[in-house]
């Protein structure tokens, strides 16, 4: 039996492994990672030459360094407990912690690897920001920390299935203050019920379809579990980078439905090549849900920075769930 604080700890921990084991492939190909992975005799934690030098942090970072799935998710936890709900005002300031001014909650080093949208939209130009509202694609960069909100929302309440209003409004308010797109919105909505479904027990797929979206991504996992439907082709491009919100969880699902533990589902995870530590992070934080911390190499628990930081925002987000369903 899995307690529930204990799919709290799994929940962050396991997004930050999956963070951290992908990020050396982060936009590669599928054949370079699969020839990156043999050359190192399979995923594990290592040494990396840095996926992003242009933000001045060296030309090679440590084995279980965070990224920015990490530590925009740890400024969420920070600001849902510091205002006990969604703020967006505060949300912001804390996002621009680790985005503008490189300060991660985690360790002592820099924060890295922020997207292009998250950046702009934290950023001080109006215009920049305004241009990038009206941007059609629907990224990826808000679904990456929305694990965070799952936990403070809680577990799924029994005979309840269905997460009301004001739950649905955080999400949104959440994604907003980076990603506006109604996708990415509906992205995150599906995941946190999904997530807390895990939380509770229950089965990823025991959701009701409230949209479009919705149905075509329970449609798939349907299909999937039918006919083995083989994990469909990025609609992006390799220059565009596959940061899209869609494809994400469909990467995560369909790597959680093939797999039957937390090991199996962090190496396969990034086979697809392309925005791998976040498809990491968010099938790490599902999985982890799933199976708890027992399931979750110690190895892996004790080379990630800031393990402890992050078990901690985890052990405050349970006792406040506990402490407001009391």
């Amino acid at each position: 039996m899995i307690s529930l604080k204990d799919r709290y700890l799994a929940t962050l921990w396991g997004l930050h492994i999956g963070d951290s084991l992908w990020a050396p492939f982060e936009n590669m190909n599928a054949r370079q990672v699969r020839s990156l992975l043999q050359s190192h005799g399979g995923l594990k934690f290592h040494r990396y030459r840095n996926p992003w030098p242009r933000e001045d942090t060296g030309r090679y970072l440590p084995a279980g360094r965070p990224t920015d799935d990490s530590d925009q998710t740890a400024d969420l936890c920070h600001s849902l407990l510091t205002c006990n709900g969604v703020d967006q005002e505060h949300l912001t300031k804390s996002l621009q912690q680790s985005v503008v001014h490189e300060k991660s909650r985690l360790w002592s080093g820099k924060a890295i690897g922020a997207g292009r949208t998250t950046r702009t939209m934290l950023g001080d130009d109006p215009a920049a920001r305004a241009a990038t509202q009206a941007k059609p694609f629907a990224s990826n960069g808000s679904l990456m920390r929305s694990a965070a909100l799952a936990l403070f929302q809680g577990p799924t309440p029994t005979g309840y299935p269905v997460p009301n209003g004001t739950d649905y409004h955080q999400v949104r308010a959440m994604s907003e203050v980076t990603h506006v797109h109604p996708n990415s919105i509906a992205v995150c909505w599906l995941f946190v019920r999904m997530l807390r479904n895990a939380l509770a027990g229950r089965g990823i797929d025991d959701v009701k379809p409230v949209n479009k979206l919705d149905r075509r991504v329970l449609e798939y996992l349907e299909a999937v579990e039918l006919y083995d439907t083989p994990l469909p082709p990025d609609p992006g491009s390799f220059k565009a980078g596959w940061g899209g919100a869609e494809y994400t969880l469909k990467v995560v699902l369909y790597t959680i439905l093939t797999t039957e533990s937390f090991p199996d589902c962090m190496k396969r995870i990034g086979l697809v090549g392309g925005d791998t530590d976040t498809y990491g992070a968010v099938a790490g934080a599902l999985a982890g849900a799933l199976y708890g911390v027992q399931e979750i190499p110690k190895l892996w628990r004790n080379t990630i920075f800031g393990k402890d930081q992050m078990g901690d925002y985890a052990e405050a987000l349970y006792r406040h769930w506990s402490a407001s369903d009391s």
